[in-house]
Parts: structure tokens; C-alpha cells; sequence
């Protein structure tokens, strides 16, 4: 479960939370396969959803010596930790 909070897009200086679950099973022929669930009580934006593909993007590349990075996400709808 990742717990995160973004900027509200309906409330100037808010910050709405949300949850994001994600399960996985192993397939009978061997596939993996994953849920997303997203869980936000309101201001739904489509912010949240590129969280999720940004996450999933990351953990599935390949690690070496370069760092990769999200910089293509909009930072300004980040909150701190």
C-alpha cells in the first residue's frame, strides 16, 4: 500500500490523499499478473493515475548504473512526504 497526497485542483492550498493498492497473483502458466486499486474519498484528478503508471514504470525498468527519473511528472501538484 502506498499512502501519498497531492495538491487539491478545487481548494487553493489543500492537499487531498489517497491510497493505492497494489496486489499480484502467478498466473497457472507462470505470468505474473497486478491489480491497481486507487482509493480517494474526492477531487480525483487525472494526476492520480499517472502516479500509478509512474510507479509501475519505474519498478519495472531494468537497475544499473544510471539512475532513472520521474522529472516528466508535474511536481507542482506534489506535496511533502
Amino acid at each position: 500500500m502506498i499512502d501519498y497526497k497531492v495538491l487539491s485542483k478545487h481548494v487553493p492550498g489543500a492537499s487531498c490523499a489517497g491510497s493505492i493498492y497494489i496486489r499480484g497473483i502467478k498466473g497457472k502458466d507462470g505470468g505474473d499478473s497486478f491489480k491497481f486499486i486507487l482509493e480517494k474519498a474526492n477531487d480525483f484528478i487525472d494526476f492520480d493515475a499517472e502516479l500509478i503508471l509512474n510507479a509501475y514504470e519505474e519498478a519495472l525498468k531494468p537497475k544499473g548504473r544510471e539512475q532513472s527519473s520521474i522529472s516528466h511528472l508535474d511536481e507542482s501538484k506534489m506535496t511533502p512526504a
